[in-house]
C-alpha cells in the first residue's frame, strides 16, 4: 500500500506514514472495503442504548408500583412515567438514526478528502520516486544551520 498523501510505500503495517504523518488505518480500512463507523456514530449508539434502558427501567418500575398502588413519587408519579416512556422512545430514535446512517452513508464531496483519495487514481510518477523521511530533512536543515553559526569563543583575547 502506498500513502495517498505522498505516494511513500508503507512498510508493513504501519499506521502512519513515515513522511508524511498521514493516518494510514483508515486509508486501510477503506482500500480493503471496511466500513469505518465514526466516534459519533457509536457514541450515539451507546447512548441510544442506555436511554432506552433507562427509560423501559423507569417506566416498568413505576408502572408496577402504581399497580400495587404505591406512588413512589407522590401525585408526580405518573409525569415521571410518561418521562419514562419518552425517554425510551428518545433512545429507540437515537439508536434508529445510528443505524440508518450507518447502512445509508452520505455521498462523497466533489473534493475528496487526502483520507479518502484512492492511490491507485494517483500518477504513477508520484508512486515510483522515494521520498526522503521527516527525520532526513530535518537533519540535514539542522546540519545546515549549524555551519552557517560562527563559534564564539569565551577566552580573554589579546588586543
Amino acid at each position: 500500500m502506498h500513502c495517498p498523501r505522498c505516494g511513500t510505500e508503507a512498510v508493513g503495517k504501519a499506521k502512519f506514514c513515515r513522511v508524511c504523518g498521514q493516518n494510514l488505518a483508515t486509508v486501510s480500512a477503506l482500500l480493503s472495503g471496511q466500513q469505518a463507523i465514526d466516534l459519533w456514530k457509536r457514541r450515539s449508539m451507546i447512548g441510544g442504548t442506555s436511554l432506552l434502558i433507562g427509560g423501559a427501567a423507569l417506566g416498568a418500575v413505576l408502572k408496577v408500583l402504581t399497580n400495587q398502588g404505591i406512588n413512589p413519587a407522590g401525585e408526580i408519579t405518573p409525569y415521571l412515567l410518561a418521562l419514562g416512556v419518552l425517554t425510551f422512545f428518545a433512545g429507540f430514535a437515537l439508536i434508529l438514526y445510528s443505524a440508518v446512517s450507518v447502512m445509508f452513508p452520505r455521498s462523497q464531496s466533489a473534493h475528496p478528502s487526502p483520507e479518502t483519495t484512492n492511490t491507485a487514481r494517483m500518477k504513477p510518477e508520484l508512486l515510483s520516486e522515494e521520498m526522503a523521511s521527516i527525520t532526513e530533512k530535518t537533519t540535514a536543515l539542522l546540519e545546515g544551520e549549524a555551519q552557517q553559526v560562527p563559534a564564539r569563543t569565551t577566552a580573554p583575547q589579546d588586543e
